[in-house]
């Protein structure tokens, strides 16, 4: 059962050894708590270039993917979930898969990737605090022929990402 901690408070910079380099802070206002800070951030769901991943396969990310992951988010209207180790993919109809956060905007940064801004749940914002969860992991359709990265189903919060080299939310 999830227990909650007691409150601590951090300066700005603390918070930024706690999260790491590779995400930004975006909802901390200086009275905040510690779990204010990690509550929304940007984070890298799909690195820019060509990816290698732990099975073999290859997938990329550049302007013109991005453009078409960004279109259907957009079209679609709802955020995306960002569930615990890809439950929402391997979910049999009724099985639970709680959300441990929800992608509410994409961004493409050439030389970075494919940005969502991510809004997590209280619970996911604590376990990422404390280093129990350190990286995310993208589920989505990859071209064959292109091996672009072209339709994103949902992201996992998970500790063993498929791709290689993935940046650590936590440090």
């Amino acid at each position: 059962m999830f227990r909650k901690q007691p409150q601590k408070r951090l300066s700005r910079q603390a918070c930024a050894r706690v999260i790491g380099p590779a995400v930004e802070v975006r909802a901390f206002n200086d009275g905040g708590d510690w779990l204010d800070a990690v509550r929304e951030q940007e984070v890298v769901i799909v690195p820019d270039g060509v990816n290698h991943t732990s099975n073999g396969d290859t997938l990329k990310m550049n302007a013109g993917a991005a453009k078409q992951v960004i279109a259907e988010f957009e079209d679609q209207g709802v955020d995306v979930v960002v569930d615990y180790e890809h439950a929402s993919v391997d979910a049999k109809t009724g099985e639970k898969a709680p959300a441990s956060g929800w992608i509410r905007k994409l961004r493409y940064e050439a030389g970075k990737g494919l940005i969502a801004l991510i809004r997590w749940t209280a619970e996911a914002a604590e376990l990422i605090a404390t280093g129990a969860y350190r990286y995310v992991s993208p589920a989505g359709l990859v071209e064959k022929a292109s091996k672009l990265f072209v339709d994103l189903h949902s992201v996992a919060l998970t500790n063993k990402p498929a791709i290689k080299n993935f940046p650590a939310l936590v440090g």
